[in-house]
């Protein structure tokens, strides 16, 4: 089977994201009142992992793209953001994804529609899976059928790339 390694393309005039909120540190990591760092919360258990902290993504403060685009670079963090469009895509694949509404805010603090939190498999290699056995980067591994689909249904803002294997990062290569 071909498999390719599958990231958001982040082209500098794309929007990125990161997570934001009003407990959100300067510098540092970012922890909830339980004393879990939030971005691996929300890497190993999604939203619901995070329930106890008022977060959202805003564009990257040094970044000032705005284009919107089917896959948005969100700090390399396992929580992947990702179109509707595209996740209907994937799904049509047979990926099993886990998925939850993404709140996404521009600057001004209006809403960016259109868009997902997204969780994919780690353990096993389905047809959208981690490139790490076992746990989430931003980029994932997609089957050859899925490229083609992502492709033929034109979406936006991807950067895909064969890989040698299923996980590509247990051989050290991404």
């Amino acid at each position: 089977m071909d498999w390719y390694v599958l990231a958001p393309a982040a082209a500098t005039r794309d929007l990125w994201v990161s997570l934001a909120g009003p407990t959100a540190p300067e510098y540092g990591v970012w922890t909830a009142p339980s004393g879990k760092a939030l971005h691996e919360a929300l890497a190993t258990e999604g939203p619901p992992g995070v329930h106890d902290v008022e977060w959202y993504f805003m564009p990257q403060r040094e970044h000032y793209g705005k284009r919107l685009v089917d896959a948005l670079w969100q700090g390399g963090d396992g929580l992947k953001v990702y179109s509707e469009r595209m996740c209907a895509v994937l799904e049509s694949c047979s990926a099993r994804l886990q998925t939850w509404p993404a709140d996404i805010r521009h600057r001004n603090g209006s809403p960016v529609d259109g868009y997902l939190s997204v969780l994919e498999e780690v353990d096993s290699p389905g047809p959208v899976h981690s490139v790490f056995r076992g746990r989430r980067v931003g980029r994932v591994t997609i089957s050859g059928e899925v490229r083609t689909a992502l492709l033929h249904a034109g979406m936006t803002g991807l950067d895909i790339r064969e890989a040698p294997s299923a996980f590509p990062r247990d051989n050290h290569w991404v």
